[in-house]
């Protein structure tokens, strides 16, 4: 049925911290930060919408008192289902002109160990909109698709997906997923890591946009002598004075604030090793292994997993990208993934 019809379907990818169209023959045809800001103590209404995406970002700790900005995707999962739905309807009627005369199908990405219960309510969303024919894809497999792996002739290959709100790990095999596990911490995590680490460290409190920014600008994932100078200056809240306060941050004290964090990874990777033979064990250590996602772009972060897991991975970069250009692929050749769209 995806088949048919393939000039009106559409990919989308639903992210944590960014919502993506994509169309056949045109690319992407929206973008934007998956927020939603509402008028506070009223009805959730498209009405009562203050603004979507790129204009809501500003209001992140900003926002007065009369307007509630609304995370409706964490961790990989629909926290707000009517906020999820308003801001589809929104985002779809802006990309696609006539989107209430005539529904595309729909394809998306979901985290590759997402329950029923997430899996059915990414699926509603789009329904209730009147969306027909809609598929979804393991997160996964949407980024060998796009990285341009054929998945269905290659031996033990391992792919760790490290997303804003959740990272997922797992290996196929010949086309067929033999080990898969899903750990609902990401970047969004790192950025809580490393406000908790300078509230005990040094009495501050970052707020979510400038940590956000400083994980961006100097993040690495190993710490190194070489990087205790590599420094940037934020402005910072004194638990003590309740003052605003200059602040010098340094690569180190990221590295330091998120250990933990990359810690889980690696014992989730462990955890998909247990999962499977010998023989598919030794294919991914032998090179077949992908890192991909937001926070795939962060320093050294491949040389931490490849001291701790003994893992060399292939870094493909913005796990975003990598899904959506996977979603596109499979839009243009919907006959030769049909086995792998739910």
């Amino acid at each position: 049925m995806f088949g048919r019809n393939i000039l009106s379907s559409v990919a989308v990818e639903i992210g944590a911290s960014r919502t993506r169209v994509f169309q056949k023959n045109m690319g992407e045809i929206f973008s934007a930060p998956t927020l939603i800001a509402f008028r506070k103590g009223r009805p959730r209404t498209d009405s009562n919408i203050v603004c979507i995406g790129e204009d809501a970002h500003p209001l992140i700790g900003r926002a007065p008192t009369s307007v509630e900005v609304v995370r409706p995707v964490v961790n990989g999962a629909i926290v707000d289902t009517e906020a999820t739905v308003l801001y589809i309807n929104r985002i779809m009627s802006q990309a696609i002109p006539g989107f209430w005369v005539a529904k595309p199908r729909i394809i998306f990405a979901v985290p590759s160990a997402s329950t029923l219960v997430t899996r059915t309510a990414f699926s509603e969303v789009f329904r209730n909109l009147g969306c027909t024919g809609v598929k979804m894809v393991p997160q996964h497999l949407a980024v060998l698709a796009g990285c341009g792996v054929d998945f269905t002739k290659r031996g033990g290959t391992l792919i760790v997906n490290i997303g804003a709100g959740s990272t997922d790990v797992a290996i196929t095999s010949f086309g067929a997923t033999v080990a898969n596990t899903s750990i609902k911490i990401g970047g969004d995590e790192m950025n809580r890591y490393i406000q908790k680490f300078f509230r005990r460290t040094r009495k501050i409190d970052i707020g979510d946009a400038t940590v956000e920014h400083v994980k961006k600008e100097i993040g690495c994932a190993i710490y190194s002598d070489n990087y205790g100078t590599i420094k940037t200056t934020i402005r910072a809240k004194c638990l003590e004075t309740r003052r605003s306060v200059a602040v010098e941050i340094s690569k180190n004290d990221i590295a330091q604030a998120i250990k933990p964090v990359l810690e889980r990874i690696s014992d989730r990777i462990f955890d998909a090793f247990e999962c499977v033979s010998p023989e598919i064990a030794s294919d991914v250590l032998s090179g077949c292994a992908f890192l991909s996602g937001g926070v795939a772009r962060m320093e050294s972060i491949q040389d931490y997993f490849r001291s701790t897991t003994a893992v060399q991975f292939q870094n493909l970069g913005s796990q975003q990208s990598l899904i959506s250009s996977g979603l596109l692929n499979i839009l243009a050749q919907p006959r030769s993934f049909s086995s792998y769209c739910g």
